[in-house]
């Protein structure tokens, strides 16, 4: 190849970064939940995207990127063969073009793992989630705190899973969206071979990707081919009481939904409960003592909080 020939491939891949940049940027900003015009925005980045991401600026930076933490991870790394010993076909530029794209549309960029590919289709990783929280404190005002919950104990009923309680203290510039959100993350053990700190970053993923479809409305999908909804049973602290029969993490959600949506209806309809009136006394007794009012009861925190959670 000619020098000339590669200062024009320069040239050319310097006007695709610069537009590249500028469509990233533009889908940054994007806040497609519950806007009609985002929606229109989002097409329109989209159409940029791909006239930006020819094959020629696919092979030259983002194909490069693939199997590479610096970049994003996949289910396809030729570096680590199958059980039968087969080195996997990586990923077609189109499938990777439009992984990219897709990410783009929510946010997240190809780099820094912020995505895998997982059968074909584009999901956010642990990073991704984290980074779609940080954008939420523009947006929303999120401030957030995760952490594994240690008052709650849990045990699977699939002793090939482990039950890990995590909990996440946030508020946000509604006064109506704060509070606790627990989530318990079913996460499958690879037995001595998993880590705790492997085992316990799946978690903090699951909850963090709860936690984003709790407060969006999305539902974003799940990219761990080994997730299955198991039961687990809540371990009583009280030796003498009987353990809370097992459920699954979405029979919970249900259920709290149930009791959210009651406990909205009877707070609705509630009124303070009148006093009860002394009754006269005979002449020769004293007069009881005046009763006092009983409070109003107190509505409970709101119900909506815990409803993608596990409480």
């Amino acid at each position: 190849m000619s020098t000339q020939q590669n200062e024009q491939g320069l040239m050319v891949l310097d006007g695709a970064k610069e537009q590249f940049a500028l469509a990233m940027r533009e889908a940054q900003s994007l806040d497609i939940v519950n806007n009609v015009a985002g929606a229109f925005e989002t097409a329109l980045v989209v159409n940029k995207l791909e006239a930006v991401l020819t094959d020629d600026v696919m092979k030259a930076v983002f194909m490069p990127l693939m199997n590479k933490k610096i970049g994003f991870l996949t289910d396809r790394d030729p570096n680590k063969p199958n059980k039968s010993g087969v080195r996997p076909t990586p990923y077609s530029i189109d499938t990777v073009r439009t992984a990219i794209i897709d990410a783009a549309a929510i946010g997240l960029l190809p780099t820094g793992n912020q995505f895998n590919i997982i059968s074909g289709s584009m999901y956010p990783a642990k990073a991704g989630f984290t980074a779609l929280l940080g954008k939420m404190k523009h947006s929303m005002g999120l401030a957030y705190s995760f952490e594994f919950d240690p008052e709650t104990q849990v045990k699977s009923a699939d002793p090939s899973y482990v039950a890990i309680p995590c909990r996440i203290s946030y508020k946000t510039n509604r006064d109506d969206l704060k509070g606790w959100f627990r989530y318990v993350a079913m996460v499958k053990s690879n037995g001595e071979t998993s880590t705790t700190d492997q085992l316990r970053g799946k978690a903090e993923r699951k909850c963090k990707k709860a936690f984003v479809e709790f407060l969006t409305g999305m539902d974003l999908g799940e990219g761990d081919a080994e997730t299955v909804d198991v039961s687990y049973t809540e371990v009583s602290s009280n030796a003498g009481a009987a353990p809370a029969p097992a459920q699954s993490a979405s029979q919970k959600a249900r259920e709290l939904l149930e009791r959210a949506k009651a406990k909205k209806e009877s707070d609705g309809a509630m009124q303070p409960p009148t006093p009860p009136q002394p009754k006269p006394s005979p002449a020769d007794a004293p007069a009881p003592a005046p009763m006092e009012q009983p409070e109003a009861e107190q509505p409970a925190d709101n119900p909506q909080m815990k409803i993608g959670g596990i409480q």
